[in-house]
């Protein structure tokens, strides 16, 4: 007899999986323009000496989907194994496994947005770190924050803030804060001021100020197409990067 706990994970792999499924119609789109990206990323995984695996956009998007159905990561995109050793640090930004991770991650992030916009009985919004050693200290600062979930103060701060970012947005109501209040959780109202950075794209030579907290690219609210298209930009923007590159650099 599956446990409530069973069933919420059902429930929130559902909404995972319809992300996924718009993510897939909009990757599938341009044909050419997929077909074309594999096909460099497949050339660049040669040219870097085998260190990184070449995977099509469509296999990832799919790998994606399997990890939300089953809960479990594909061998090839756990970073466990040993060949995240042998990359170097100005090779490891262009790891298949980050954009995995990014797009799953994003997944579950979209499929929460979806929730919180369609429940009527959700008026908040909490902001929940992993609470451990690898929280970033930029992201640890907004560690329950509550915000109105309308709020436009939550604008460049959505989770994910970036690649391998764990934070969460969790739908909530007054009856919710009042629990996590009544259990010692520290929750915090208004957002802390917070440094801003501006980002020069090298490619467009576009700026944009976010927060330190915020990677370019990111803190959008993932269930939206503007997000999806976003994500697909940075992944080639950084297949891009390394077509410029030589070997020597790494």
């Amino acid at each position: 007899m599956a446990t409530l706990a069973d069933k919420l994970k059902r429930v929130i792999a559902v909404e995972a999986l319809a992300w996924v499924a718009r993510l897939d119609r909009r990757a599938t789109a341009d044909v050419a323009q997929v077909e074309l990206f594999a096909e460099q990323e497949y050339q660049l995984a040669l040219l870097a000496s085998k260190l990184m695996l070449a995977e099509k956009v469509r296999t990832l998007i799919r790998a994606v989907e399997k990890a939300v159905e089953t809960g479990v990561i594909p061998e090839q995109f756990d970073r466990a194994d040993g060949l995240g050793q042998l990359i170097s640090t100005g090779l490891k930004q262009f790891d298949p496994r980050v954009a995995f991770q990014a797009s799953l991650r994003a997944a579950y992030a979209g499929g929460r947005e979806d929730r919180i916009d369609r429940d009527d009985s959700i008026t908040h919004v909490v902001r929940r770190t992993m609470r451990d050693a690898r929280v970033r200290s930029s992201h640890a600062v907004l560690e329950g924050l509550v915000l109105p979930k309308a709020d436009r103060a939550r604008d460049g701060l959505y989770a994910p803030l970036g690649s391998r970012c764990r934070c969460m947005d969790i739908g909530i109501d007054q009856e919710g804060i009042d629990r996590l209040q009544a259990r010692g959780v520290k929750l915090q109202f208004e957002v802390p001021e917070l440094r801003t950075v501006t980002h020069v794209n090298k490619f467009t030579g576009e700026k944009e100020t976010l927060p330190e907290c915020t990677e370019p690219g990111w803190g959008k609210k993932q269930n939206t197409p503007e997000a999806g298209e976003s994500l697909a930009e940075k992944l080639r923007f950084r297949m891009q990067a390394l077509t410029e590159a030589k070997l020597e650099d790494f």
